[in-house]
């Protein structure tokens, strides 16, 4: 720990063999980056970079008990992804119509991932007429809309591909 001289608090000092010491908040944010390496994540255009590290973008659902309807919506921060969820969740618009508490449905470092994903996910409700939604979350004229669902389906697991193609 060393004493910043922006403040009187200290700010971690944190060390990565072969990097020397990284300090303060871009050393987090740089080490941050390398443990997303070492942990296989794809960096990739997409994945966005927060002022203190990597943001990761979830797609939540919220079910309204008495008509069985399903609203999805999607959400990011540099929290865990369930921390991500609550916060978006306090103080949500469809609370006050009905719709209970916002669970994770899926997760990604990948923006493009998650907005194809939250589309997938709208239209799998829509098709039963489940939908709480009232508009798309790409727009049908959105040029990039293949390349959503491309990298959503890259990270969703096979049995949801399986399901994805035989639905669509």
């Amino acid at each position: 720990m060393y004493n910043s001289p922006a403040s009187s608090g200290t700010v971690p000092s944190i060390a990565i063999p072969g990097a020397g010491p990284l300090n303060g908040i871009k050393g987090l944010k740089r080490a941050l980056q390398v443990a997303a390496i070492f942990a296989g994540l794809k960096i990739t255009k997409d994945v966005i970079q927060s002022k203190n590290g990597l943001k990761s973008f979830q797609v939540y659902e919220k079910v309204n008990p008495s008509n069985g309807f399903v609203y999805v919506g999607r959400t990011s921060g540099i929290f865990t992804p369930e921390r991500n969820i609550y916060i978006r969740d306090r103080g949500h618009h469809m609370t006050g119509k009905g719709y209970g508490k916002a669970t994770k449905a899926f997760s990604s470092y990948s923006k493009a991932a998650v907005r194809g994903m939250e589309q997938i996910l709208i239209a799998k409700y829509s098709i039963p007429g489940k939908s709480g939604n009232s508009i798309n979350g790409i727009s049908q004229k959105n040029k990039n809309i293949q390349h959503y669902f491309t990298r959503a389906l890259e990270e969703a697991g096979s049995g949801f591909r399986a399901w994805y193609e035989e639905t669509f």
